[in-house]
Parts: structure tokens; C-alpha cells; sequence
């Protein structure tokens, strides 16, 4: 035991040298005054084991290229798949790969192996077909790599997924047939579309060109018949936008023009595809074009002219430069600067500082994700990982009722490009390569696809005047940024880690608004931003998987909140005193928060208590988070049942490990993962837990949100709660030049915590 303690405390010692922070340096000047002082020699005995080459958390890691496409032609082979780039006409109605990518390792296999010296687990990869008209099937391919032993196993009854669930991709799958429905009902409302735009159509000879059409799922879509919103919009570049300004077709979202219609695309038979229900200006709707034409010309109709012209100007939607130069901005802004190099290290995707240790990779579909999360050598969370980001539009007229479910469906990994250095993350951070995997015979590398680094944010972890002397040390973090831009909009995600124990998720979107057109009935529904243009309200809301592991796997799950209650003190005069009301939860249940209505949600592990006889666990602690407050049965609410909560607490289960699917986005009634069906009424006393949590924000356009959105967003903490005896902070010296120093290495097992690690 003496030997523990005295490990213990070299191990203290080590995160204390740590200390000496990142800091920010003025732009335009060099860097800040770095201390004369040298450390100390280094005493070897201070430091952790050797770093190893490849961390046993490599289990975790993404699909190479190699073996992704290693894979889909292996797949290809077994089951007859057609090529690997099928022409748009063909891969509507051809048996092809839509996803590929790891199979998740089986949890208990992945604890025997990290924590008992337990076999490797052996790795898989999970392989969506589409089998065209029948069905869509995953399939477990395996082991990896490729070889005499690897299997193909369906893992889906036949039938789970309906082949009206298919996707669109690869990108333009299924545009050629629904042209063939389009482009002639295009032809019919030409007229209207010429008079409504100033020219712009498709189907006529004197139409200027410009004028696109887009088709997303309408909340009526089942697994019985598809159903789809076709939507018109304009291209700026044929408005006269100069390319190079800013990023072309990606703002057509903000140029909509207020037609639209729906259209029937379930049948295997392509030629019984119809349009229908076509709405203008909210007037309508009418069965056939030719309906809404006799409208028209009959005078039935009011026009909505948007006032475009030849001089029509539509550099506004551009992200260039305008007026003169702010004051001071010809300078450089403060950059980030290292004195003695970065005080974290990386192995493969394994990264350790300031006695925190994590697994990251970026996933095709869900992005950055991180695996065995451990704080002071004990594992926090098996799994932090975003389930699905959700965004709801409204108004009055067709335009306003559309969905995406952008991560599972369009993939946020995959949707991640190169970051730009200095602006996205500082120069001197560490940065990962990615892989796209859209085209899975094709992978390929994404350098600099996300990114690591500690930052100092010019205030203090813990500050007091004691008898005089300002006491403290300042507050760094270490950041783990992804960004993702999915068509007109870009998320960005942070994973922060504070040296207090704290883990922050923040969450911010920006990009170009997915406008209507403004009218005085869409009062409720939007703001006006440009000369025709309704900013639409909607909402972003972000869907994570938090598994928690404290103390082992054995936890317990508490909601707390607070109110006031009749003071009870023999000396109260106020009357009342605010209180805590715990509620010790012991089934499966979901929760939303209230910023009117103070809430914490904690996880503890019962039988570890801290020194105080407190149960040791971590809480959740939101930031102005909202849910989606459509009522539940509402299409868009079924097909993201988590969003009707901001937590849910379930049992961990192999067999739900995601809050979604992809193809939920093509049957919101019928989806097929419920994520609230998880809460069945099992026991979350002593057991492994997952928490679901969503994490969203109301977006109420503004004309500052033109060109682009400013960011905004929302965050989650995650915080030690009665874990530690006291503040974790204090094995930090405020003066780390007088301390040793060595490097971080990963693959210790010192426990930094207040028992023994098992």
C-alpha cells in the first residue's frame, strides 16, 4: 500500500511540473517575455512508462482507406454488387453500397482487452446495401483485413428497411428519374416562373438560365410511399455573383422562389411518378401544373414578383471584404505561443494532458469521436460520440416544412475538408488526417481534417487576495475542433478538457440561412433580410452519446432540482429557503430542462464514496439548451425521438448503440430507430449507463445573420461531482518554474484518484 501512495504522489508531482501554460501573444510583435529561469534536471523516475508506439485504444480506430476499400470489393464480389461509380440513371434500381464503415467493438470485449489484459477484439466493418427494389440490408464484414477467414453476415431481418428508405447517394442517385417528373411540370409553370423572377425557368427556349430545383423528404413520406418537397431556387453565379467571392451554389439556399410541389416517387416503376399538390406564394394547392396555370392565367392567382433585374446585384450574398478597413484589423491578431513546446502528446489517435488521456478519430457519419476517456488514470466515459444533428424549419408556405438530419444521413466526417490553419485552429496545433469514405472503392486522405491543442483563454481556474497577494493560476483548456460543411451550413464542434476534471461539448452552427420568400403571411415564421428574402426560424439540435463508465460500470443516476420550501431554522424570518430536490431515478426515463427551473443530472458509482462519505460521479450542466418543442407525434418529432428530450437514461445495450439512422430522414413516421423506445422500464440502479443527451438552439433570423450566420451555439458540462475530496486544481503550483519537469507519456496506470485503480 506504501508503495501505492508513494507512486501516487510521484505521479502528483509530474501533472504539477505540467503547469507552465500556453499564452497568447500580441499580434504584429513578437512573442511575450519567456522566463531565464532553467528547469530543473529531470529526475526519470518522475516520468510515466515509455510512450508506446501503438496504444492499446487503437481498437477504436476508423477504417483505413486500404481496408475500406479493400472491403467494398470484397462485398461487391460476394453479393453482385453493380460498379463502383453506376451512371444516375442506373443506381436508382441497382444493388450498390451506400455506407461502410467500422462496426463498433462489442464493449465487454474492448474492456477484457484494456483493462484485463484480455484478446484483441477483432475488427469488423458494417456495410449498407441498397437491394434494389426490395430492400436495404447492413451487413458484418469480417475480421479485417481481408482474408480466408473473413465472413459476410446479414444483420437485419429482411424487410426491416423498405426500399422507399433509400438514399440519394451517390450524389445525383435518383435525380435523372425524378428529372423525367420535373423538367416537364417545369416546362408548364414557365410562364409563372418568368414573371415571378424576371426571366428565369426551365423548359423555353428564351428561359435564363439559373433556375434548380432540389427535392427533400415531406413529413407524409412512409415505408409504403415516398414522398418528397420539391423546392426552386436560383443560382447567384447566374445572378451575376462573381465566382471566387465566396462558395458559389452552397447560397443558393438564400435565393428560393416561392413555388413549389410535391411528388410521389415510390413505385419501382419510375414511369409512375407524379407531381402534385403545387403551392405558389402560399396560394394552392392545386392537383396538377396544369391546374395551377389556369389558376394563373385565369386571374386567380396573385403574382409575387421579386423585383429582379438585369442590374439585379447579388454580391451581398458573398463573403468578400466590404468598405474600408476597421481600425487596427491591417494587424495581426494575438496568436497562441508554446515557451518550452506543447505539453500534451499524441500516439496514433491517443492523446494525453494535464493527466487526462482519450482515443479520437473522426467518423464518416458522426465526426470527432472519442473512446475510454480517463481522468487521473480512471476511465470517465467509454464512449462521447454525436448521434445526429437535426434541423427543423417553418412556415407558412411549402418551403417552410423541411427536415435534415445531416450527420447520419450526409455524413459529417465525410463532409469535413482541410482546416484552416490560423483561423479554425491555432498554427502550432496538432492536426489529424481523415478519410473520406463517400465513395467507398475510392476512399482517400483528408489532411488537417481536425485538430488538438491547449489555448489559454485570459482567465483563471481559481483566484484570491490572500492577506494581499493575488493568488491563482490561469485557466487553460485542451480543444479537440472538428468543422463540417453540409451544404449551406457549417457546425462547429469543440471537445474541451479542463485541468479542474471538467469536459465541455460546445456546439456552434453558422454557415448561409436556408431562406423563403417574404410575405405578410409569414409574419410568425420569419423575418424579412433581403429584398425578397424570409430568414426562416428553425432550430439545430445535437444528439450525443455519452457513455458513462465511473468507478467501473455499476452507476446510478440522480435529477436534480431546485425550488424553495418553508424556512424550518428557529431563527428563519424570510419565510421560505431555497432547496434541493433530489430525485434518485431507478428506471430508464427522459428529461428536459428549463432555464426557469434550475437543473443537474448526475452519475455516481454507489459504492465508491469520497472522504466525506459522498458517492463519487460526475453531473451535467446545461447552457441554455432547448428540445424540440413540436408535440411528439409530429412527423419530425418521431423521426428524432431524442429530440423531445434533453436527456434520456438508458441501459447500455449492444443492440442500441445509436440515437438514429441514416434513413429515418426518408420515413419520419415510421422510423427506424426510436431512440425513445430505449426507456422501457429497466433498471438504472447499479448498471451501465448511457446517457442520450440533446443539446440545441433556436435560430430567430436577424439581418446580421446575412451574408453568413454569426456562430451560435450552446454547450454541456460534465463535471466531477464529489468525485475528488477537493478541488483537483491544487496540484498545480502557481510558480512551475520552480518545479520539475518531463514530458506527458501515454499508457500509465498510476491512479490519480482517492482509491486504488483494480
Amino acid at each position: 500500500m506504501f508503495a501505492l501512495k508513494k507512486m501516487n504522489l510521484l505521479r502528483i508531482v509530474w501533472i504539477a511540473i505540467l503547469s507552465l501554460p500556453a499564452f497568447v501573444v500580441g499580434g504584429g510583435k513578437k512573442g511575450g517575455k519567456k522566463s531565464g529561469k532553467k528547469s530543473m534536471e529531470t529526475d526519470e523516475d518522475l516520468c510515466p512508462p515509455p510512450l508506446e508506439a501503438v496504444p492499446k485504444t487503437s481498437i477504436f480506430d476508423q477504417l483505413t482507406p486500404e481496408e475500406i476499400s479493400t472491403t467494398a470489393e470484397y462485398v461487391k464480389m460476394e453479393l453482385d454488387l453493380v460498379s463502383e461509380e453506376p451512371s444516375p440513371d442506373e443506381c436508382n434500381f441497382a444493388d450498390r453500397i451506400f455506407r461502410l464503415d467500422v462496426l463498433p467493438v462489442v464493449k465487454e470485449e474492448a474492456l477484457s482487452y484494456l483493462d484485463e489484459d484480455g484478446p484483441m477484439p477483432d475488427r469488423y466493418a458494417k456495410v449498407t446495401v441498397v437491394h434494389a427494389p426490395i430492400e436495404i440490408m447492413d451487413y458484418k464484414v469480417g475480421p479485417l483485413p481481408i482474408g480466408d477467414s473473413t465472413t459476410i453476415e446479414a444483420m437485419l431481418a429482411e424487410g426491416t428497411i423498405s426500399w422507399n428508405n433509400r438514399p440519394y447517394f451517390p450524389p445525383g442517385c435518383e435525380f435523372g428519374q425524378v428529372a423525367s417528373v420535373i423538367d416537364p411540370v417545369s416546362a408548364v409553370v414557365a410562364p409563372l416562373h418568368k414573371a415571378t423572377t424576371g426571366g428565369f425557368c426551365i423548359g423555353e427556349e428564351d428561359c435564363k438560365p439559373g433556375l434548380l430545383w432540389w427535392f427533400s423528404p415531406d413529413p407524409s413520406s412512409s415505408r409504403a410511399e415516398r414522398i418528397s418537397i420539391v423546392q426552386y431556387q436560383l443560382d447567384p453565379i447566374e445572378l451575376g455573383f462573381e465566382v471566387g467571392t465566396g462558395t458559389g451554389t452552397s447560397m443558393a439556399t438564400m435565393f428560393y422562389i416561392p413555388l413549389t410541389c410535391k411528388l410521389a416517387h415510390g413505385d419501382p416503376d419510375y414511369s409512375k411518378w407524379y407531381a402534385f399538390d403545387f403551392e405558389y406564394c402560399g396560394q394552392g394547392p392545386y392537383d396538377t401544373a396544369e391546374d395551377l396555370m389556369d389558376a394563373y392565367e385565369g386571374g386567380e392567382i396573385t403574382l409575387c414578383d421579386l423585383g429582379i433585374t438585369d442590374d439585379y446585384d447579388a454580391m451581398w450574398s458573398g463573403l468578400q471584404r466590404r468598405g474600408p478597413l476597421r481600425p487596427f484589423s491591417d494587424r495581426s491578431p494575438p496568436v497562441v505561443s508554446e515557451p518550452e513546446g506543447p505539453r500534451f502528446e499524441v500516439a496514433g489517435n491517443t492523446v494525453e494532458w494535464m493527466g487526462w488521456e482519450f482515443h479520437v478519430d473522426m467518423h464518416p457519419r458522426f465526426g470527432q469521436t472519442l473512446h475510454d476517456i480517463k481522468f487521473m488514470g480512471n476511465r470517465i466515459i467509454y464512449e462521447l460520440s454525436l448521434g445526429e444533428t437535426y434541423a427543423a424549419y417553418s412556415g407558412f408556405s411549402g418551403h417552410g416544412e423541411v427536415m435534415y438530419l445531416d450527420s447520419h444521413y450526409f455524413g459529417l466526417g465525410n463532409a469535413a475538408g482541410s482546416l484552416k490553419k490560423g483561423v479554425d485552429c491555432p498554427e502550432n496545433a496538432y492536426y489529424f488526417t481523415g478519410y473520406n469514405s463517400l465513395n467507398p472503392y475510392a476512399p482517400f486522405e483528408v489532411p488537417d481534417s481536425y485538430c488538438v491543442y491547449e489555448i489559454v483563454n485570459g482567465e483563471t481556474s481559481w483566484r484570491h487576495t490572500f492577506e494581499g497577494e493575488p493568488l491563482g493560476i490561469p485557466r487553460t483548456y485542451l480543444t479537440v475542433r472538428a468543422l463540417y460543411t453540409v451544404g449551406n451550413y457549417d457546425y462547429n464542434f469543440a471537445l474541451q478538457f479542463f485541468q479542474s476534471g471538467k469536459l465541455k461539448i460546445s456546439v456552434d452552427a453558422a454557415g448561409f440561412m436556408s431562406t423563403g420568400t417574404w410575405n405578410e403571411n409569414e409574419k410568425q415564421f420569419g423575418v424579412p433580410v433581403q429584398r425578397w428574402q424570409s430568414g426562416s426560424l428553425h432550430d439545430h439540435l445535437f444528439g450525443w452519446k455519452i457513455d458513462m463508465d465511473i468507478l467501473g460500470t455499476k452507476n446510478n443516476f440522480a435529477h436534480t432540482q431546485f425550488g424553495v420550501v418553508d424556512a424550518a431554522g428557529p431563527t428563519n424570518t424570510g419565510g421560505t429557503m431555497k432547496a434541493a430536490f433530489v430525485e434518485e431515478v431507478e428506471t430508464e426515463a427522459g428529461f428536459k430542462v428549463s432555464t426557469s427551473v434550475p437543473n443537474t443530472f448526475r452519475v455516481y458509482n454507489p459504492n465508491e464514496l469520497n472522504a466525506w462519505g459522498r458517492p463519487r460521479g460526475y453531473s451535467l450542466h446545461f447552457e441554455g439548451s432547448i428540445y424540440n418543442i413540436l408535440p411528439p407525434e409530429h412527423p419530425w418529432s418521431r423521426a428524432a425521438s431524442w429530440s423531445n428530450y434533453n436527456v434520456m437514461v438508458t441501459q447500455y445495450k449492444e443492440d442500441e448503440p445509436l440515437l438514429s439512422n441514416e434513413l429515418n430522414f426518408f420515413t419520419p413516421n415510421e422510423p427506424i430507430v426510436d431512440a425513445a423506445a430505449f426507456m422501457d422500464g429497466e433498471s438504472t440502479v447499479e448498471e451501465d449507463l448511457v446517457l442520450w443527451v440533446n443539446l440545441g438552439k433556436m435560430h430567430w433570423p436577424r439581418a446580421e445573420d446575412v451574408p453568413v450566420v454569426t456562430n451560435f451555439g450552446t454547450s454541456l458540462d460534465i463535471r466531477p461531482w464529489d468525485y475528488f475530496d477537493e478541488n483537483a486544481l491544487f496540484d498545480i503550483p502557481a510558480k512551475p518554474e520552480d518545479v520539475e519537469s518531463c514530458k506527458p507519456r501515454i499508457g500509465s496506470d498510476f491512479d490519480y484518484g482517492t482509491t486504488p485503480v483494480d
